[in-house]
């Protein structure tokens, strides 16, 4: 039997070309699932087109626009300095002479230093429900255990009920370091932080979709606009002490554990294919290279 671990928008879109393998989730949808995480775009591409072609969903494109906020100024572009700021910043990395290229290329942070980017104006609800209605029956429950050597998952399912099942292949599209867990593999050189969004109306980042502040004096990364008077916050941290600031003024708050990605990667293990940003342990994979990896 083929498997697909994890059912968020990696495994969902795994699953619409892949019809041999099933899902096996306890949260359909996953982070895509969830609302006001910060910028959620289908931008523009051949893959993107395809994938909502393949979902009967029609969408025009718009055009988001990205700012920086520079000492007390919004500007279009930054330095490649500010870039390598944000980078080390975002990841919680306090040496600034620290090598950057020696964990990841830098260059794919902040939307890739673009002020503007074309996407698809089509809600990931609406593609997530589409994909959910293109897949067959998934398992509802959890991987408990990934036997590497037996090619064996043991399943937790819905009614809390334990029982294991054979694989051919898997394809994980869980992060690398639950994948790793659950292999009972080392992980600790797998290496990330956590990511907090505060909910807040309580900000003004004039006319842009989303700002980002390289600046160590802001403490958050990045504010995204959610719609009109209402801002998705950004702060990525390792120690929970960093969660001093104040949040008064938030109307809600979500908690990503594994949120952004410092450095490690994942080794080639047979029979088995990662997918998506987190399974790959890359911050460039993008769902565009989710959705052509996926059908081929």
């Amino acid at each position: 039997m083929h498997y697909i671990i994890g059912g968020g928008i990696s495994g969902l879109i795994a699953s619409l070309y892949n019809k041999d393998f099933k899902i096996i989730s306890n949260d359909i949808g996953g982070q895509f699932g969830k609302k006001n995480l910060g910028p959620r775009i289908l931008q523009v591409s051949k893959s993107s087109f395809n994938l909502l072609n393949d979902l009967n969903l029609i969408a025009k494109t718009k055009t988001c626009k990205i700012g920086f906020k520079i000492g007390d100024h919004f500007v279009d572009s930054v330095s490649k300095e500010d870039r390598v700021k944000y980078y080390l910043k975002s990841r919680c990395i306090n040496d600034i002479n620290l090598s950057v290229q020696d964990k990841q290329e830098y260059s794919s942070s902040m939307s890739d230093g673009k002020s503007e980017i074309d996407y698809y104006d089509v809600s990931w609800q609406d593609i997530i429900e589409a994909l959910i209605e293109r897949t067959s029956a998934p398992i509802i429950g959890k991987v408990s255990k990934i036997d590497l050597v037996k090619k064996e998952l043991t399943i937790v399912d819905e009614n809390n009920l334990s029982f294991v099942n054979k694989y051919e292949k898997l394809i994980s599209t869980i992060p690398a370091p639950v994948f790793y867990k659950l292999s009972g593999k080392k992980y600790e050189f797998l290496r990330y932080a956590s990511k907090l969004f505060v909910l807040s109306s309580n900000y003004d980042i004039k006319d842009y979709d989303y700002v980002y502040f390289p600046e160590n004096k802001n403490k958050c990364n990045r504010i995204t606009k959610v719609k009109d008077n209402l801002y998705s916050v950004e702060y990525t941290f390792i120690n929970r002490n960093y969660l001093s600031f104040n949040t008064v003024n938030s109307i809600d708050m979500q908690m990503l554990p594994i949120g952004q990605i410092i450095s490690g990667s994942v080794e080639k293990l047979e029979n088995i294919e990662f997918l998506g940003r987190f399974a790959e342990w890359q911050h460039n994979v993008r769902i565009t290279e989710v959705i052509e990896k996926s059908r081929r």
